[in-house]
């Protein structure tokens, strides 16, 4: 669905009432894709970001919970 497959798919459309594209012209496309090594990088910096969202998700459980605590511990003092 990138950009530059969808205005292959546009150039290749034809009719008006459900334009389509022929397929077989499709397949006549030529599609670019990262080399190896540009894939290995991507990759690399996915596992980081995913590593990232991780920790994140993380904190962000633990900042709950510490919130909880402290909301929990203010209604005793208040309420005893």
């Amino acid at each position: 669905m990138s950009e530059y497959v969808t205005d292959i798919m546009n150039n290749l459309c034809t009719g008006c009432r459900m334009p389509r594209a022929n397929m077989n012209d499709f397949k006549n496309e030529k599609i670019h894709y990262p080399n190896k090594q540009e894939q290995i990088e991507i990759i690399d910096n996915l596992e980081i970001i995913d590593q990232n969202i991780q920790s994140l998700q993380s904190n962000f459980d633990t900042t709950v919970t510490l919130c909880n605590d402290l909301k929990q511990s203010i209604l005793k003092d208040i309420f005893g």
